[in-house]
């Protein structure tokens, strides 16, 4: 058990501490994925070099992440929460959010308080037909990956996802476009489209379009029209 490298129990949880016994620390865990999940001080003792966590429920206890310092990547599902009542490790790089409800002014919050963050996937999360995001929020992130939202308008410009590298659109029936502007991010290369509107992906072209005019070959569009093709993460 102390060195246990990858824990797994989709419809449970890491046990609790035996009372009055020493805690095992596991030193070697570095992924865990449970149902349920307890930020207590106890508990983070004994996961110490956690680097990956997928929890399924919304979990007991302080909902706070802030102490696992070594945390890069976390995925929620069917977690409906306040976004201002929890706290995200500085440490963490990948965020993935699935079944949760929030909605999308409060993006801000993830966006401003994650100094390292790389990759952000919306699977069915975020509430609100028009989401508009801030300049300075994404700075560092590098994969957006939007999936089955009922995002209508997508305020989004070059100047909001500076260093975006991979945007990947999936069963978005409802959105109308892709903002022209996101083409002239200098570190874009794709853009991926799988069971979008049919005007989505008409102005993904026009995108490459224009960044062809402006003397940009690199940019790539690919489009999949089977909505069973998966996304990465």
């Amino acid at each position: 058990m102390p060195k246990l490298r990858d824990f797994s129990v989709y419809n449970g949880r890491l046990p609790d501490p035996v009372e009055g016994q020493d805690s095992t620390i596991l030193e070697d865990l570095s992924t865990l994925e449970v149902g349920y999940f307890c930020c207590s001080e106890e508990v983070v003792k004994r996961i110490p070099n956690l680097k990956k966590l997928f929890v399924a429920h919304k979990f007991s206890g302080d909902d706070s992440f802030a102490q696992l310092n070594k945390l890069e990547s976390l995925s929620l599902r069917y977690y409906n929460f306040g976004l201002e009542d929890i706290a995200f490790p500085t440490s963490l790089k990948k965020l993935s959010l699935t079944c949760c409800g929030f909605p999308w002014e409060k993006m801000t919050i993830i966006g401003s308080s994650l100094p390292n963050f790389e990759v952000l996937k919306l699977d069915n999360t975020g509430e609100g037909a028009e989401w508009s995001p801030i300049e300075g929020e994404f700075l560092r992130l590098k994969v957006l990956v939007i999936e089955d939202l009922d995002l209508e308008q997508w305020g989004a410009e070059d100047i909001h996802f500076p260093n975006l590298h991979g945007l990947y659109l999936r069963c978005m029936s409802r959105l109308k476009e892709i903002p022209l502007s996101i083409g002239d991010i200098n570190t874009l290369q794709s853009i991926h489209l799988i069971f979008c509107r049919e005007s989505a992906m008409s102005s993904a072209i026009e995108i490459v379009k224009d960044q062809k005019e402006k003397g940009n070959e690199s940019l790539q569009v690919y489009v999949n029209l089977n909505k069973f093709s998966q996304t990465p993460m």
